[in-house]
């Protein structure tokens, strides 16, 4: 199965899933207004978009809302998101809408019975500013949501202390602090030798701070929800479906294999042939702002000095990492390539000894069994080399259920050889920009009839060697594109 992590049962029995379980609540529906009939062939079938108010009853606003956008992103621990309601009806005062209400979504796929998103564990928080109509009392407002596990955290403070067990039944324990659902796990295999204290925190900033802490070398911790679930089985056959995720970006490569690998193209169609079931087109793609060297110098990406001090023994050891280090995808960051983007004869690269770069200085207690040195820089360039390069690309969601944290293949052609070579038919993908990708983050828009996705994708290598001298570059160009050659070459 695509994307499948491969997970062993947690101690005891477990929690059976209960947020993404449809609730038959015996109270009346409110509908003032005909709900349209969904519409087969469209790019989604709108099943229920649904309010459970404080009182229990439920709303359908399938007559009501103008779109549903929510958010996911792969450094935030919580899906939000808004409802556009346009309100004739006065709704605000009838429904005695004041917080608290839970929203509830069903999607299909056209033409299907294959749902793409069933949640009931939204958790409404905020009425946005608007203006009323003095005739008719309606106006339009965003209901602002977010998921409940969030909301249960937020809403607790825990003084626990952690010794002597490993790194992730931590996890698991402070987890069920958040939700009674299940978490898509990898074991980082840190024993908590020393206390691990949580003093008045909230638990996903707890296992925010623990997956900081189990980054290492090729291993890039991260905590995150999905907004489309994960469902499967666990090891031992029982039933597994959870939103929230813990383990390294490095690990989401390789839990996807060749035959779910989503392939998101962008170009024209040049001929009539039916595309592979896994193939979608991208409507628009933006490449976003790329390369910041200065933020990057700044922030240490580059070069970092790491120094250790142990006050006790008074003695200091010291570590270098750089982005530009032929090793640093071999022994830092894991990525999809080899290839820095920083090469040799950048101006940016720190080449001499005596260019130090940036300089951090830390104090040397451990964390468990695990020293600090072999898990802050991991942490620190993992987070800076997941965002090296990033793009935006919008496609049809109803067809398909990328989320956060899945890996997708980008196809652009290479509009230069287009260029170059018009009597070519199906020029190459372009270099530097095609290839794989993290789905870093997702901007679902859900309308009556319609659903679309904005993917930001991201990663921190490029699939192509950069050429290191200019004569290597212009006898390329000589010798394939001479017309082309003498236009821009001098």
């Amino acid at each position: 199965m695509a994307n499948k992590i491969v997970i062993s049962p947690p101690s005891g029995n477990a929690k059976v899933p209960t947020a993404f379980t449809l609730e038959n609540p015996d109270v009346p529906i409110f509908n003032n207004r005909n709900t349209p009939e969904p519409t087969f062939g469209a790019d989604v079938d709108v099943r229920e978009v649904s309010m459970t108010l404080n009182n229990g009853a439920k709303v359908d606003l399938r007559g009501y809302f103008e779109s549903v956008i929510i958010e996911e992103s792969m450094f935030n621990i919580k899906v939000s998101g808004s409802v556009i309601i346009n309100d004739l009806v006065g709704a605000l005062e009838k429904f005695e809408i004041r917080g608290g209400e839970k929203l509830n979504l069903k999607i299909y796929k056209p033409e299907s019975e294959d749902i793409l998103i069933w949640r009931e564990d939204f958790i409404i928080n905020k009425v946005n500013k608007h203006e009323v109509d003095v005739t008719t009392g309606s106006g339009k407002y965003q209901l602002m949501f977010t998921s409940n596990s969030f909301i249960r955290s937020i809403k607790k403070t825990i003084f626990k202390s952690f010794k002597n067990t490993t790194l992730i039944n931590a996890v698991r324990s402070l987890y069920t602090e958040m939700s009674a659902n299940d978490l898509m796990i990898e074991d980082p295999e840190v024993t908590l030798s020393e206390p691990f204290i949580c003093t008045g925190i909230s638990p996903h900033i707890a296992i925010d701070a623990l997956a900081q802490r189990a980054s290492g070398p090729l291993k890039y911790y991260v905590f995150f929800e999905r907004f489309i679930p994960v469902t499967g089985q666990y090891t031992n056959g029982q039933s597994f479906s959870g939103s929230h995720y813990f383990g390294s970006v490095e690990q989401l490569i390789n839990s996807t294999d060749e035959t779910g690998l989503k392939v998101l193209t962008f170009g024209k169609k040049t001929d009539a042939n039916v595309e592979a079931p896994n193939v979608i087109r991208v409507s628009k793609l933006v490449k976003e702002s790329n390369f910041n060297h200065l933020e990057s110098t700044l922030l240490g990406l580059h070069k970092t000095k790491f120094t250790y001090l142990d006050l006790i023994k008074r003695e200091k050891t010291n570590k270098i990492f750089s982005y530009s280090d032929p090793k640093f995808f071999d022994e830092v960051s894991g990525d999809f390539y080899k290839n820095s983007f920083l090469t040799a004869e950048n101006k940016f690269n720190h080449k001499e000894d005596s260019e130090i770069g940036r300089r951090k200085l830390t104090t040397t207690n451990n964390f468990g069994n695990k020293k600090k040195e072999n898990w802050l820089p991991y942490n620190i360039f993992g987070m800076l080399t997941k965002n090296y390069l990033k793009l935006s690309a919008v496609i049809q969601g109803g067809t398909n259920s990328i989320s956060v944290g899945n890996v997708i293949q980008l196809n652009v052609i290479s509009y230069f050889e287009k260029m170059a070579n018009a009597s070519s038919g199906t020029p190459p993908l372009d270099e530097i920009y095609s290839g794989r990708y993290y789905v870093t983050g997702v901007t679902h828009v859900i309308t009556q009839e319609k659903y679309q996705k904005t993917l930001e994708i991201s990663r921190g290598s490029s699939r192509k060697e950069f050429y290191t001298e200019a004569s290597t570059l212009i006898q390329k160009l000589e010798s394939t594109y001479p017309n082309l050659a003498k236009l821009f070459i001098r």
